[in-house]
């Protein structure tokens, strides 16, 4: 009895959860600064993105430049986003790379 009462109450605070709409062509997503990316087309190039469908879904999203895009870094410290390395190095060799060019949230970083 007790297993189906909690059961039950599971089902009802799972259903109070806001569900996303992953139809939403213009659900938010934040930026590399913690601020929720422009949610329309408008709003995103006015404040220098790119907005349109990226990463492997095809999701609609603002995809914004860095500010140190391109600067050699050894660190990801160093950048805004990620450092990229052009993956050549040896296991456990230092190396360098590049700043992340921009905030598109997809991808694969080392």
């Amino acid at each position: 009895m007790i297993r189906l009462w909690l059961a039950g109450a599971a089902l009802l605070a799972l259903g109070a959860c806001d569900p996303l709409d992953w139809n939403d062509p213009y659900r938010a997503y934040p930026t590399y600064n913690g601020e929720m990316r422009a949610q329309d087309p408008d709003t995103c190039t006015a404040q220098g993105g790119a907005f349109g469908k990226v990463c492997t879904l095809s999701e609609y999203t603002c995809v914004t430049p860095y500010p140190d895009a391109g600067k050699a870094c050894t660190d990801g410290a160093e950048c805004v986003g990620e450092c990229l390395a052009d993956g050549s190095a040896e296991p456990g060799a230092e190396t360098s790379g590049a700043c992340q060019t921009d905030d598109k949230p997809c991808g694969t970083f080392i």
